[in-house]
């Protein structure tokens, strides 16, 4: 007789290609790895539109797609589109054994089926809406900030990626913070055994469109090396709100024609920027973790993001990346020619940058939330 698989019901948005950010690729990876524990049963549930037509997911993982038109002109629409999605997964008729749901996308199903099937909810916050939304004010409210807060209240273990944000849930909501545990995030790509040739002056981002991101401090920063870096060039890759104001910016600067703009591109076709990029720069204002940095790091390529970021908690600044202030891009800029005109330093960073990305590992990270499971029941 077979033994007896512990059922999580998991609940996500996007799967790759169609991917909308670090949530999207942390729900991929993570299932992946799980899958590897034959004692796991996993049912995802993801919007139908966004499952690619040629999924093929491992035997104990099973996808459910959700038949639900997505709105997302307006965050009114978003949350009514949400919404929907919660409706139909709350009126699933399988008893799983845990429930976990990332960020606020899942939480109003995750607390229906926590409540009525009387079984244990997982929450894992990637991010909390006023660092997505680059709002300032700890005090501002909205009605997404109102499920995440219903959401992180009422779930039996919160697990988020960073100290960085295990402090802002508990100063934001006033959580006991023995409710919370860190497991950090993996990396996208497999690690290099050495780094790649490099394409000279190739700068890179990769990451969403959004005032979060800070990207319009590389585009300031951009126009002034420029002007010491004339060859120099600058890859920007991913798709956002502010796509339109960017470009617009980069155009009234003058530095168009040195600033690419990729919009959503493959999976390996970003793998192949990364690893020719001089460097990638994460200039977030605020990141609760940074995959985009690790991915740089296991393919050998120097990294720079904010000192405020999840991920620089345990990189040492000029060893393993360099760190910058974040709304700065005065910062920025001699960083980023740091790297250019110190090939030593590129070296070091290279090398010692993939050295820690060694300590990031899916297969660690699917044995810790399995350890999170099991402790639940």
């Amino acid at each position: 007789m077979n033994p007896k698989k512990t059922r999580i019901l998991m609940v996500g948005w996007g799967w790759p290609p169609q991917i909308e950010g670090g949530l999207d690729t942390h729900i991929h990876n993570l299932t992946d790895a799980l899958s590897a524990h034959k004692d796991i049963h996993i049912d995802l549930f993801l919007p139908k539109i966004n499952i690619p037509k040629n999924i093929s997911p491992k035997d104990n993982i099973k996808i459910h797609p959700i038949d639900t038109q997505i709105k997302a002109d307006t965050i009114d629409d978003l949350i009514t589109s949400v919404d929907a999605y919660n409706q139909k997964i709350a009126t699933t008729r399988f008893k799983p054994d845990i429930i976990h749901i990332h960020d606020w996308i899942g939480i109003e199903a995750g607390i229906d089926l926590k409540h009525r099937l009387k079984i244990p909810l997982i929450l894992t916050v990637h991010s909390l809406e006023y660092m997505r939304t680059a709002t300032d004010s700890p005090q501002s409210q909205n009605d997404i900030e109102q499920i995440e807060k219903k959401g992180i209240e009422t779930a039996d273990k919160i697990i988020t990626v960073s100290r960085l944000m295990k402090d802002e849930i508990i100063k934001r909501y006033d959580i006991n913070k023995e409710n919370i545990m860190v497991v950090p995030n993996g990396p996208t790509f497999k690690q290099d055994t050495k780094p790649t040739e490099k394409e000279k002056d190739l700068i890179v981002y990769c990451g969403r469109l959004a005032g979060q991101k800070g990207v319009e401090y590389l585009l300031l920063a951009a126009k002034d090396i420029l002007k010491r870096r004339k060859d120099a060039k600058f890859v920007i890759i991913g798709k956002g709100y502010m796509e339109k104001q960017l470009k617009g910016l980069a155009q009234l600067l003058g530095i168009d024609d040195s600033i690419k703009f990729t919009g959503f591109i493959k999976q390996e076709d970003i793998e192949e920027y990364y690893r020719k990029a001089e460097m990638v720069v994460a200039p977030s204002i605020y990141e609760p973790f940074g995959i985009s940095v690790l991915d740089a790091l296991v393919t050998g390529t120097p990294a720079i993001t904010t000192k405020d970021a999840g991920i620089a908690e345990d990189l040492k600044d000029n060893i393993e990346i360099l760190k910058i202030e974040r709304r700065n891009s005065e910062s920025l800029k001699d960083a980023i020619l740091k790297i250019l005109e110190n090939p030593k330093l590129k070296e070091q960073l290279s090398i010692n940058g993939m050295r820690a990305s060694k300590n990031y590992s899916w297969t660690k990270i699917a044995k810790t939330t399995k350890d999170i499971y099991l402790n639940r029941l």
